[in-house]
């Protein structure tokens, strides 16, 4: 096997170029009402250097937080959303693919994409989850389409759904970095010259822990009123910087690779979004890749990070920003712990 650095690179993945251009055609998001801002997290510890991180570093303000939705509600509110974008009737759906790091412990079988599917009346349609952990967003479009490629599915629907806040121990500054939300894609066969132009997977395990969700009892988070028993969301004591390396060059590394699969150049692309973590992290991508952050486009001071939800609710602002047109080229780039990367360029169909 090829020896690889494993602080630069995971596996040694190819690009994927379809053969059969396949494009985004809605775009959804739904983000609760309820806002919380820094302020509100009064009874969280923060060290003199996590308040420099926070204060900083990391670019987040406020976040959006569920109170009494649960990652299914939100799932069918963002699912709606795209379909009204695509104005297309759910009915004319034939597959509904669902990601997300969150997870519904009175529900971990059968597979909420039933649930999702049948809610927004996709009656025609088959569902299935697909888990990649932070990652999974463009692992699922990529899943969406082959099938469409394939010609096995016309119109496919991506949704991706967080609660993250809820299941983040309330005793670590990780809390301050996230916020909750969902977000949907709506896709189909595109003309030639528009859609996605090449995707990157690649993913490798490494022995030392980044970030995870586990189910763990005893713990509590800042919203709860006692303690339970559900999957909680946390980092690896030390992690950024035992990880930095890792962290800032993951996403360049493969962005490269797709743009020199592709012969493109990065200042040839109209917009950068990524699964944005924090923004001195994403900052560090545009860096390492070589663009200006002003090609980037994020919510991170909104919305802070959604995980797998980020990517559409990110477009979707985007495009109601008047950032994102018809015929311009998009690069979609995220990360997961221990480990995961996803690229995957695009000309927007719309």
């Amino acid at each position: 096997m090829k020896k690889l650095d494993r602080k630069i690179t995971l596996s040694d993945a190819p690009v994927v170029v379809p053969q059969i251009p396949v494009g985004i055609y809605g775009v959804g998001a739904y983000l609760p009402p309820m806002i919380l801002g820094n302020d509100d997290f009064r009874q969280l510890r923060l060290s003199a250097a996590e308040k420099i991180f926070i204060d900083q570093i990391a670019g987040v303000k406020n976040r959006h937080y569920s109170a009494d939705e649960d990652i299914n509600d939100m799932a069918v509110k963002a699912a709606m959303d795209a379909l009204q974008h695509s104005e297309t009737d759910a009915a004319n759906v034939d597959l509904v693919l669902v990601t997300g790091v969150s997870k519904d412990m009175s529900r971990l079988t059968p597979p909420n994409s039933t649930l999702i599917q049948t809610k927004i009346g996709a009656a025609q349609a088959a569902a299935m989850n697909i888990d990649q952990g932070f990652a999974g967003m463009i692992y699922t479009l990529s899943v969406a389409a082959s099938f469409i490629a394939s010609g096995f599915y016309q119109t496919v629907l991506v949704v991706a759904s967080e609660t993250i806040l809820k299941n983040t121990p309330g005793d670590n500054m990780k809390a301050l970095l996230v916020g909750e939300g969902a977000g949907a894609f709506l896709l189909k066969r595109a003309d030639v010259g528009f859609g996605i132009q090449g995707f990157h997977l690649s993913s490798w395990e490494v022995d030392d822990e980044a970030g995870y969700v586990k189910v763990m009892g005893g713990c509590n988070s800042l919203f709860d009123k006692g303690y339970g028993i559900k999957p909680f969301f946390t980092v690896g004591e030390g992690s950024f910087e035992k990880h930095k390396a890792r962290t800032e060059k993951y996403i360049p590394q493969s962005v490269k690779k797709v743009l020199k699969h592709l012969g493109h150049e990065a200042q040839n692309y109209d917009l950068f979004v990524f699964g944005q973590k924090f923004k001195g992290l994403s900052e560090a991508w545009a860096r390492n890749i070589g663009i200006d952050y002003d090609r980037v486009h994020d919510t991170i001071a909104t919305t802070a990070c959604l995980e797998t939800a980020s990517i559409p609710v990110i477009i979707k602002d985007a495009i109601g920003k008047g950032r994102l047109n018809k015929g311009d080229y998009l690069m979609l780039s995220d990360f997961g712990s221990n480990w995961a990367v996803a690229s995957l360029a695009m000309r927007w169909c719309i």
